[in-house]
């Protein structure tokens, strides 16, 4: 079947844009801002917090209280405490709880250090956590003796 050649189209290309899309759209988006605007107008009552100069926490931050345990053979350890620049001081568990529920009443609160070697046991260090946690020590971090700062 054959086309006659008049009804094939022309090799040009049609570059115009039908414009009439484009103004729909932008008479929508006037009509839009046009209601909106009038609403961002309004004042809206609100008080802002007033700032309260909190003193530094770098300056104010108290020296570590850091516990070293070590193992003296069987289930037996040696604790020993040192608060800021006062050397390790051998410790008995209730002295040391006794310590941790006075430094955990302190603003801002130190942080309580355990530092331990390999030979003391596990149930020692979890005894020493269960008297941090009922004393209210927030701040209880662990360290390992057999590490070398760099």
């Amino acid at each position: 079947m054959a086309f006659p050649v008049s009804s094939i189209r022309s090799a040009t290309c049609l570059s115009d844009i039908n414009a009439t899309p484009l103004v729909d759209v932008m008479l929508v988006l006037l009509i839009i801002f046009m209601i909106t605007a009038p609403l961002t107008t309004y004042e809206v009552n609100f008080r802002v917090p007033v700032r309260v100069d909190y003193p530094d926490p770098q300056e104010q931050k108290e020296a570590p209280m850091t516990l070293h345990l070590s193992g003296a053979g069987g289930t037996r350890m040696q604790m020993t405490i040192q608060d800021g620049a006062i050397p390790g001081v051998p410790i008995e568990m209730v002295e040391l709880f006794a310590r941790m529920r006075a430094e955990s009443g302190k603003k801002p609160q130190p942080e309580f250090n355990i530092k331990s070697d390999d030979s003391v046991p596990y149930q020692n260090v979890a005894e020493i956590l269960v008297a941090a946690k009922q004393a209210g020590l927030t701040k209880v971090s662990f360290n390992d003796l057999r590490a070398r700062p760099l």
